[in-house]
């Protein structure tokens, strides 16, 4: 086991979920790493037996730099490009995380770009000018478990007092965090947010003149969108209303976006699942079945 945690061929985690993107980002085990949990971060082209791998930051040479013992934990890039990323670097690996704006292509900090202090937090792209961002924010935006529930919306530029909040949980939500489903195309179908109700249950929440709740098994994940169906993975057995033949656990799951720009559970009735969705157009695909 220690060895395979040591080795110098780490394995990368492609993100395989934008067809435009030909770049997969990796932390991985450089010989001679001064620091056992600040590999460098690295990019390649697709897949291949002899991927040559292009160092984007050097995270040891930060660390000095910094004077700041480093950890890397989150990388968020901008689709399709993913040029434009927020990093979250954890001094010695705790929850708490400051969050930089980093060009991948120049390889550098952008100038006056995103830049939040340090918090228990997580941030995601809208667009190159919006994120949104759950952390403390204050007294009464953290959970009874220690983690925020509050979502904002930040505009590049504006200071953290000036975000606009855009949903709010429960104190008794384990946390609550922002989502922004894309399809593999980079294109927005959906903003919301994912109130963690227990540590193995969840909900999805869309935003909208008001919240809408997902009709979703609670432990069923949202992994994306892909040729206009809603993908999940289910981590528990699901019989649907309609009284079906139960899924069986850890099987995929997919939600059809048919005419008129409604969701549905496929092959569950329209009745369980259906709402409106703005962004949706009048040519979307028609509903299938799985």
């Amino acid at each position: 086991m220690l060895k395979a945690i040591h080795a110098q061929q780490s394995c990368e985690w492609p993100n395989g979920r934008r067809k435009r993107s030909s770049k997969i980002y990796g932390l991985r085990r450089e010989q001679g790493g001064r620091r056992a949990n600040m590999p460098p971060l690295l990019r390649t082209d697709c897949p291949s037996q002899s991927p040559r791998w292009e160092t984007i930051l050097d995270v040891d040479a930060l660390a000095d730099t910094d004077k700041k013992n480093w950890v890397l934990k989150r990388v968020g890039c901008l689709p399709p490009e993913e040029r434009l990323c927020l990093l979250n670097l954890s001094e010695g690996g705790k929850d708490a995380v400051f969050v930089r704006e980093f060009d991948a292509v120049a390889k550098t900090f952008v100038t006056n770009g995103f830049a939040l202090p340090e918090g228990k937090q997580q941030v995601t792209w809208v667009n190159s000018d919006t994120v949104l961002i759950t952390r403390d924010w204050g007294e009464g935006t953290m959970t009874q478990a220690g983690y925020p529930f509050v979502v904002k919306e930040l505009k590049r530029a504006q200071s953290l007092a000036e975000a606009r909040e855009v949903f709010r949980g429960e104190p008794t939500d384990v946390e609550a965090k922002p989502f922004v489903l894309r399809d593999s195309e980079g294109t927005i179908h959906a903003t919301g947010a994912v109130r963690r109700i227990g540590f193995f249950e969840h909900e999805y929440v869309l935003f909208g003149s008001k919240p809408i709740n997902l009709n979703l098994p609670k432990k069923a994940t949202i992994g994306g969108i892909a040729s206009g169906r809603l993908l999940m993975t289910l981590n528990e057995d699901w019989m649907p209303p309609s009284g079906d033949t139960p899924s069986q656990p850890a099987r995929s799951s997919r939600m059809t976006w048919p005419n008129g720009g409604r969701i549905r559970c496929a092959p569950c009735p329209p009745s369980f699942s259906s709402l409106d969705l703005d962004k949706r157009s009048a040519d979307s695909p028609p509903q299938e079945t799985c």
